[in-house]
């Protein structure tokens, strides 16, 4: 009977020993920490092209709104969802009326990577240059190492980009001094985007002299693209081999409405005509490079042989323009 109590004490004893262990285990597996705590800085980098956290970035409204993205970038997944702050830092552009942002930038559970936007009103009104500057981060956000970033705008509001193309030169015939316009010479620009689109409405297709181009935000949408000249009518100049052939190179005369952004520039003699060139086969089916004009939140840049030019990319302008130009009379040769 003593040995029998003396076995059941021992295995009262066990058996609550075993309980005791079974839920301090229990209660390892089920702390109130779920968070991994992340180990490294959190990186951020820019969605939209072109925009940059190292410099201000220039946007212009143009009278259509402009939504901007970045993206924050966790080291390690985390188990819940993440929220990184953005607060307005400066500036005298107005929250609401000139732009809006996400005031935070959610990083959803069990992924790495959260969207931010920016967006920059056009109001349609002519404004002087506004600014402001974001705030992104702070080091009260919890579970995110991140030393945050600033992103600055300055907001500009210039209008149309004018152009006015002009290959009229002066030149020697019998003794007789005349201009390219004197005789009816003309030439024709196209703004083509990558895939050979006329997108300026054959604005400067028009037998004027000089011809002219008005660029609206409105109607382009950001992109590079290639201001190409066509020779549409000789005139009968190279029937009369003057010599020695003289140059016709087009200057780009730009001014934007509302805007210091003015200037000109001439096409380069490489890819320049002459005064033979009517002699070239089908020449009113050649189309000669100018410049090339990039646009980017809103803002313009031109360049000259920046990049390689492709000979396929014209295929889809040439029957919409040999179909314009069906209906178009050629003038009577000065010459003739």
């Amino acid at each position: 009977m003593k040995k029998n109590k003396f076995n059941i004490l021992l295995l009262t004893f066990l058996m609550a020993g075993f309980t005791f262990t079974s839920c301090e285990n229990e209660d390892d597996a089920t702390g109130d920490s779920v968070v991994i705590v992340n180990s490294g800085a959190a990186a951020i980098e820019a969605v939209t092209p072109g925009l940059v956290f190292s410099a201000t970035n220039n946007v212009n409204e143009g009278g259509i709104d402009r939504t901007l993205e970045y993206a924050v970038t966790l080291q390690d997944v985390q188990p819940v969802d993440i929220y990184v702050t953005v607060t307005l830092a400066s500036g005298d552009a107005v929250e609401g009326d000139d732009f809006d942002f996400d005031h935070s930038v959610r990083i959803p559970a069990f992924t790495k990577r959260g969207v931010g936007t920016v967006i920059i009103y056009g109001d349609g009104e002519t404004e002087s240059t506004e600014t402001f500057t974001l705030k992104i981060g702070d080091f009260n956000d919890p579970n995110v190492s991140f030393p945050g970033a600033n992103l600055a705008f300055n907001i500009t509001d210039f209008g149309d980009l004018n152009l006015v193309l002009d290959w009229n030169t002066t030149f020697e015939f019998s003794g007789i001094s005349l201009t390219l316009c004197d005789i009816g010479y003309d030439v024709d620009y196209y703004l083509l985007d990558a895939e050979g689109n006329d997108v300026s409405g054959f604005q400067a297709a028009t037998g004027a002299c000089p011809e002219e181009m008005i660029i609206s935000m409105a109607d382009v949408e950001d992109g590079t693209y290639e201001l190409t000249m066509n020779l549409y009518d000789d005139a009968g100049l190279a029937s009369v081999a003057i010599s020695p052939a003289f140059e016709i190179k087009t200057t780009v005369n730009y001014t934007r409405d509302n805007s210091s952004f003015s200037g000109s520039f001439m096409q380069d003699s490489a890819d320049a005509i002459d005064s033979d060139f009517g002699n070239v086969p089908n020449y009113d089916s050649e189309f000669m490079y100018v410049a090339t004009l990039k646009i980017e939140n809103g803002l313009y840049t031109f360049s000259k042989n920046g990049s390689t030019i492709a000979t396929g990319k014209l295929a889809n302008i040439k029957n919409k323009i040999a179909a314009k130009n069906a209906k178009r009379a050629k003038k009577t040769s000065y010459f003739n």
